[in-house]
């Protein structure tokens, strides 16, 4: 397999997990609406919100037409954590004190896949594991790739690239 294709598949790869943080999204958005529609003392068969001694809502565990979810929130009602069971595996985020998303750990159709964000919500790090190989992305403050290593069965492959995602270095070691 040529640099091109290994890279090309992390670039892949990339755009995937942004897929799996836009599907968190939504599923995000339609556990607030459950959770904002719900009355104090909630038990119902498609949700229950567990709210504290001021009547905010702590967590609420839910279904919702992607899937199940448990979102936690902190004392100022932000969602800190969110385990969902939707599309293709299951999936966990975790949010700063801002409500910024800066871990995701997902199951994938291609494999597991982790990400970091920096404290804007940017991507900055995807980690993948496909049936080929593990592959490591590093993203600047625009969410483009900068530098990519894959581990496939012939060998590792390392790329650089410009902000424009052209390759500026390209290496294939043997181990």
């Amino acid at each position: 397999m040529s640099t091109e294709q290994r890279l090309s598949r992390l670039e892949r790869s990339v755009r995937t997990w942004r897929l799996v943080g836009i599907g968190l999204a939504a599923f995000l958005v339609t556990a607030v609406l459950m959770a904002a529609a719900g009355s104090r003392g909630d038990v119902r068969a498609r949700s229950f919100i567990l709210e504290d001694a001021n009547g905010k809502t702590r967590a609420m565990l839910g279904m919702s037409k992607s899937g199940l979810g448990l979102a936690l929130y902190d004392k100022n009602g932000k969602n800190r954590a969110l385990l969902a069971l939707a599309g293709a595996g299951p999936m966990l985020t975790l949010a700063d004190e801002n409500g910024e998303h800066r871990a995701m750990l997902a199951i994938t159709e291609d494999g597991p896949a982790l990400g970091l964000s920096d404290e804007n919500g940017k991507h900055r790090v995807a980690l993948f594991v496909t049936e080929d190989g593990p592959a490591l992305g590093l993203l600047d403050e625009k969410e483009n790739s900068r530098a990519g290593l894959v581990v496939l069965k012939d060998g590792p492959t390392l790329g650089l690239f410009d902000e424009n995602g052209k390759i500026t270095w390209k290496g294939q070691f043997s181990i």
